[in-house]
């Protein structure tokens, strides 16, 4: 089967005091984070009697990056963060009495977020909001029913 599940911001503003300038964040870091325009998780999965697998993409359209602090170095300061793609993957067995058990791969290509000037996060170099920076992890689940 196939699933997708995703956001598309049409519009986003508000305002910092009653009767201010109306402010959009969308796809633009903007007062304290981006409203990111554009985010999805698409799955491709298959189940056979009591085995599954599930393969993943995660997307997260880019936006003008922080680019009005003192601390951003001339060349960076019309610095846009590129959009972000991962997939993974898993496999789940559920032939055990009340147990299923899954494992997986995140982050299969092992991508790097994308380089952003933020740095209010107590880091430098990419925004943890809006990305991962552990790279390719391998987990394994257990769910017991009972």
């Amino acid at each position: 089967g196939f699933g997708i599940d995703g956001t598309y911001v049409i519009k986003y503003k508000y305002q910092n005091e009653k009767d201010g300038e109306w402010i959009s964040s969308l796809g633009a870091y903007v007062g304290d984070a981006p409203i990111i325009r554009w985010k999805h998780t698409a799955n491709l999965y298959w189940n056979y009697q009591n085995w599954g697998v599930n393969f993943q993409q995660q997307f997260t359209r880019g936006y003008d990056d922080q680019n009005s602090s003192s601390s951003v170095a001339e060349g960076y300061r019309d610095h846009k963060v590129s959009d972000y793609t991962i997939y993974n993957i898993s496999g789940t067995y559920k032939g055990f009495k009340n147990l299923e058990v899954t494992a997986g791969i995140k982050n299969i290509f092992d991508e790097d977020p994308p380089a952003s000037n933020v740095g209010d996060n107590f880091q430098m170099g990419y925004d943890p909001r809006y990305a991962d920076p552990l790279g390719r992890t391998y987990f394994v689940r257990g769910t017991y029913k009972f």
